[in-house]
């Protein structure tokens, strides 16, 4: 085990209410394990990481136990104040997270390599002349022919591609047990894309590190992770290994999921498969399984009273859905 996460919570108070984003989220990630994140936006993937991370905005409340394992023992995170050195050396240093926008994790006025040696001295222990050759050393890991020439570039000056190769240079220049890669292809063309997440895979593989890869792609998530976990509305609704859940999926929300990919042998004139309805208000979350609302299976009476516990249907196959508990038979 790497990552234990309990009951995780988080509420944000706003002018306009209260919105739960995250409403009892569980999961385990363990070491060198590569595990997807899947939803449609808004369900809570991104809020699931910065949770994690504790880099919730002020206006957040969060509940819940958030476990690190290290060689070295536990510590609970979620225990830990969000500043404190403590808290200071997990980020970054034991747990890494991508951005979805490099920029937003680059400063504009400091050149890349004044970016990643601040990176290095602050987790590891080493002087400026050492950090340089790791960040040098880690650029070229990346992919990026020239490290020397853009130790002294600006943000600016480099391509989206390039800004995100240095972000996972910076990433990764710690040795973090797990990194969190939160849709590390956004707004990058396919062959870039592809060089990125191929790029990812190798240096998950060299570094003996887990990856906790967040994407609404779940042709992405069966290329790059062995095991996914499928969110909707700010909980972890089914969860199993690659093979079985796009082979078996069994939650009415991961079918719709799949069956909404667009496909090539589609008859000219067919009309492509779409998830009826919206996901719902989270300032106003409907009580009993929250995808009843849009599910063509749901009964009265029983999905909408009661969120339905978490069942195992098979070896590692886990789901969230009263078609699988005692009620089954209703849908036989």
């Amino acid at each position: 085990m790497l990552l234990e996460v309990k009951d995780l919570r988080v509420a944000f108070n706003t002018a306009s209410g209260t919105v739960n984003a995250l409403n009892g989220v569980s999961l385990d990630i363990m070491k060198n394990e590569s595990v997807g994140i899947v939803g449609e936006s808004g369900c809570g993937k991104s809020v699931t990481a910065r949770a994690i991370m504790r880099i919730l905005e002020k206006n957040s409340v969060m509940t819940g136990s958030v476990k690190l394992y290290s060689d070295n023992g536990m510590t609970e995170i979620s225990a830990l104040p969000t500043e404190s050195e403590e808290m200071r050396k997990v980020r970054g240093g034991k747990i890494a997270m991508i951005f979805q926008e490099p920029m937003s994790s680059l400063c504009p006025v400091y050149t890349v390599g004044n970016q990643l040696n601040e990176a290095i001295r602050l987790h590891r222990d080493v002087d400026k002349t050492q950090s340089s050759e790791i960040a040098i050393d880690y650029l070229r890991r990346v992919g990026i022919s020239r490290p020397e020439k853009l130790m002294n570039d600006y943000p600016y000056q480099l391509s989206g591609g390039m800004r995100q190769r240095v972000v996972i240079a910076m990433a990764v220049s710690c040795n973090p047990s797990l990194l969190i890669a939160d849709e590390p292809t956004t707004a990058l063309d396919v062959t870039v894309s592809a060089q990125i997440l191929a790029l990812l895979h190798d240096l998950q593989q060299s570094q003996d590190m887990a990856v906790m890869m967040i994407n609404h792609s779940l042709g992405i998530v069966a290329q790059s992770c062995t095991r996914v976990m499928v969110m909707y509305l700010g909980m972890i609704i089914e969860t199993a290994s690659v093979d079985e859940l796009f082979s078996h999926p069994k939650h009415p929300y991961t079918v719709d999921l799949l069956n909404s990919i667009p496909k090539l042998n589609l008859n000219k004139g067919s009309r492509l498969a779409h998830i009826k309805g919206h996901v719902p208000d989270p300032f106003n979350i409907p009580k009993g399984c929250t995808y009843h609302t849009r599910c063509r299976f749901s009964k009265k009476g029983i999905c909408d009273e009661q969120i339905p516990a978490v069942n195992q249907v098979n070896d590692g196959h886990f789901v969230q859905c009263y078609k699988y508990s005692e009620h089954a038979k209703l849908w036989e």
